[in-house]
């Protein structure tokens, strides 16, 4: 007979049971409890060859909570989701606190959504923010590297960048400083070396930069 492709059962015309398919070589890939012609429970998609996979929980049909997993087992995100409130009452939406994670198993990033928009998930390694719009990102976000040091504390406001930052590097030492106003850089920015010694500065107005210099040359 062959190895199925798809095995479900149905009930009154509609999806009742255990939702599974299978791979070529008989290894299922997608399991999903489907009550009533919708999900109830725990979808579970995988790489049979690994430990890689995502876990999708379902209450009624809707994605409330979804966590995706390196292929060494480590867990490398956990979002939660709400029902929408925008134009499609049918969206759900990142919605609270949005954890990732190193292979290691060390956190990359924490923070929490608060949003009616279908937002995209965008994460930055690196480089400047200048008027990036991230939607949903509410107060505080806290990035690390992947031995554990910080690697940078901001905080959004209306999904925009907003208020203090500071940005370290791998060995724990802060190498930039300053203020974002409305999703751009706004007043004086300290920068140091590697050493955290202080190297430079610079002046921004909207973004825009308006004067720098070295700490060096005004020692000299």
């Amino acid at each position: 007979a062959g190895t199925p492709k798809e095995t479900i059962d149905y009930e009154f015309g509609r999806r009742d049971g255990l939702h599974q398919v299978f791979d070529t070589e008989g290894n299922w890939v997608i399991r999903e409890p489907m009550v009533k012609g919708k999900i109830e429970g725990t979808r579970i998609h995988r790489d049979p060859k690994s430990s890689a996979r995502m876990e999708a929980d379902h209450v009624g049909g809707e994605l409330v909570e979804e966590r995706r997993y390196y292929t060494n087992g480590q867990m490398t995100r956990r979002i939660t989701y709400e029902r929408s409130q925008a134009e499609n009452p049918e969206d759900v939406v990142i919605q609270g606190e949005v954890l990732a994670w190193w292979p290691n198993g060390n956190v990359r990033f924490r923070g929490v959504y608060r949003t009616d928009r279908h937002p995209m998930l965008y994460i930055r390694d690196g480089g400047g923010y200048g008027g990036e719009t991230v939607p949903g990102r509410q107060g505080t976000w806290l990035a690390f590297h992947e031995n554990g040091e910080a690697a940078r504390k901001e905080n959004y406001v209306g999904g925009l960048l907003e208020g203090a930052y500071q940005g370290w590097n791998e060995k724990g030492e802060k190498v930039e400083w300053g203020s974002f106003r409305g999703g751009a850089r706004q007043g004086r920015w300290e920068y140091a070396d590697e050493n955290g010694k202080l190297d430079s500065w610079a002046v921004y107005d909207q973004g825009r930069l308006t004067g720098s210099g070295r700490y060096e040359d005004e020692e000299n």
